[in-house]
């Protein structure tokens, strides 16, 4: 697996994204944090170009404006941002229906992740997203 420079974290709970951050503060060598609070702002973003071909997008389904599924169909199918469609996308939730998961797979996810954000929790799904145990748990 190729090491990843930043993780794009597109979603709308504050206090989601203060897990995530806690969390990567106890990770050795740290990757980026790149945070979008709805689909509208992570689009802009992608179009300007402002994301390093080594990132890994961590998307919330449920925002406003644009949503999460929204984005990812931009993402695979716009030729704008042709440059990011084949980075990995791992989707994030706290829905419980299996027609999300099965939707997620249709866009060629690299996983999904239901939100619970207990602290060992965010420490798992940060394990699985970097792929090599970096976020112990703590």
């Amino acid at each position: 697996m190729s090491e990843i420079d930043e993780i794009f974290l597109v979603d709308d709970d504050d206090v989601d994204v203060m897990a995530i951050r806690r969390a990567l503060q106890r990770v050795s060598n740290p990757p980026k944090l790149i945070v979008a609070n709805d689909g509208e702002e992570a689009l802009n973003l992608l179009i300007e170009g402002r994301l390093s071909k080594s990132s890994v997008i961590v998307l919330d389904i449920n925002m406003p404006r644009i949503s999460g599924f929204e984005l990812l169909k931009k993402l695979r199918c716009n030729v704008e941002l042709q440059a990011y469609r084949d980075l990995p996308v791992w989707v994030m939730t706290t829905s419980e229906a299996d027609r999300d998961l099965e939707r997620a797979d249709e866009y060629d996810v690299a996983g999904y992740i239901r939100k619970t954000f207990q602290s060992a929790d965010v420490n798992r799904i940060l394990r699985r997203i970097l792929g090599d145990g970096s976020a112990d748990a703590g």
